[in-house]
């Protein structure tokens, strides 16, 4: 820790960080050597990037003694975080994305998430909601989840509605979800917080030859379908008869192939004991059941673990800073990261693990770029592998700086000069 005294510390004067006993002022010594060169630094962030956590120590030195050294040029990153914090204070998981109707978007960065998660819910719950670019063009999309499978955990997805408001309508009452003019309005960037899963339409299924004969059904055609009692049913293919979950079945009966035909039920009294065909819809990553439609904000929950790939998450009932409430206007942006702590993350796709772009989400809400290898290590965080995010996760935060000791090393500039050091 530092010594509060008149003297100087018998090494005040080696590389290190040296703070003013009456003036608080910040400085830097970089080299050794008899009378070296003290550097006033504009932020601790900076000083860290020069010197490493581990030198990060301050010297607390009376400024008279400061005075009778060479002063150099003032260095530091502009707009840098004033701090960063330790590891123990990195959250790289838990984020979270709320909006509705009347509400701007609120994303938020807490150790623990503040907001009620699917995974609490008796039952799945599901979206209908509307987004509107700049043209005044507008997409209706479900938001909900899909189970896990052997490849893939519980994961939500994006799925657009491209059917005409009709059909849209009975499948959305088929599903339990609020019809199209029930959709809550929410940005185009909340819906991109999830990944895109298949459209809610025939094309999502891989159904070749809709019209010839369905081999060892009597009559029957490739493209039509049976209900099977249950909610669900099966659709005929050349492979043999799909089964449909209650879910698919909704989507494949309120849907038109591209010649603008519906599917037709077969008339069949029952499937016949023939080979089923799978993996014809597998790809759409569809819920498999009606959902249940829940009142109140719609938020997006991000759950990443380093190694892995990102998985969104539906999530309810935000408190806090998570909740939306007060950003009135739909165009209103605001992020938040909890008091003291910090993220540490890569970007890249859903289907990525690891990413070239490196950030710390400070507690101002801004994403900072760490360029070059050991960055991470200045500030003392090489012991933790970040987690992968996705870039529309990144974009919910405001632009920061870029962090590097090359940088800091520069003077304060808007204008990054790599060859100032």
């Amino acid at each position: 820790t530092g010594v509060f005294t008149d003297n100087a510390p018998t090494d005040w004067d080696e590389p290190g960080l040296i703070l003013s006993k009456e003036k608080g002022a910040a400085y830097v010594i970089i080299d050794e050597g008899d009378d070296p060169e003290v550097r006033p630094v504009i932020n601790i962030t900076s000083a860290q990037l020069i010197l490493g956590s581990d030198n990060l120590t301050p010297r607390i030195v009376s400024q008279d003694v400061i005075d009778e050294q060479p002063l150099g040029d003032d260095i530091g990153i502009l707009n840098a975080p004033a701090v960063l914090p330790d590891t123990s204070g990195l959250i790289g998981s838990g984020w979270t994305a709320c909006t509705g109707t009347g509400f701007g978007l609120k994303a938020d960065v807490s150790s623990t998430p503040l907001v009620q998660t699917s995974g609490d819910l008796a039952n799945p719950v599901g979206f209908t909601v509307v987004t509107q670019d700049a043209e005044g063009k507008k997409e209706y999309w479900v938001i909900a989840e899909a189970p896990a499978t052997l490849d893939r955990p519980v994961q939500a997805f994006r799925y657009l509605l491209t059917q005409e408001a009709g059909l849209a309508d009975g499948l959305l009452d088929a599903v339990n979800l609020p019809t199209i003019g029930e959709a809550s309005e929410v940005p185009p960037e909340w819906v991109a917080l999830f990944p895109r899963g298949g459209d809610l339409d025939l094309t999502s299924f891989d159904l070749p030859d809709v019209g010839a004969s369905a081999p060892g059904l009597d009559g029957a055609k490739v493209g039509q379908y049976l209900p099977d009692g249950a909610g669900g049913g099966y659709a005929l293919s050349a492979d043999g008869p799909v089964p449909l979950d209650p879910f698919a079945y909704a989507v494949y009966t309120h849907a038109r192939f591209p010649d603008g035909r519906k599917p037709r039920p077969a008339d069949l009294a029952d499937v016949p004991d023939v080979q089923r065909a799978v993996g014809v819809y597998d790809a759409a990553a569809w819920p498999t059941q009606a959902l249940s439609a829940v009142a109140g904000q719609q938020c997006a929950l991000l759950e990443a673990t380093a190694g892995e790939t990102p998985r969104a998450r539906l999530a309810l009932d935000p408190t806090g800073d998570a909740s939306a409430e007060g950003l009135d206007a739909a165009t209103e942006r605001e992020a938040s990261v909890e008091r003291g702590h910090a993220a540490y993350v890569m970007s890249g796709d859903w289907s990525d693990v690891a990413g070239d772009s490196v950030w710390a989400v400070d507690a101002k809400g801004r994403a900072n770029a760490l360029v070059g290898p050991d960055t991470a290590a200045q500030l003392g965080w090489e012991s933790v592998r970040p987690t992968l995010v996705p870039d529309s996760w990144i974009k919910l935060f405001g632009e920061g700086v870029a962090l590097s000791r090359e940088a800091a090393l520069c003077p304060p500039s808007r204008v990054t000069d790599p060859e100032c050091s």
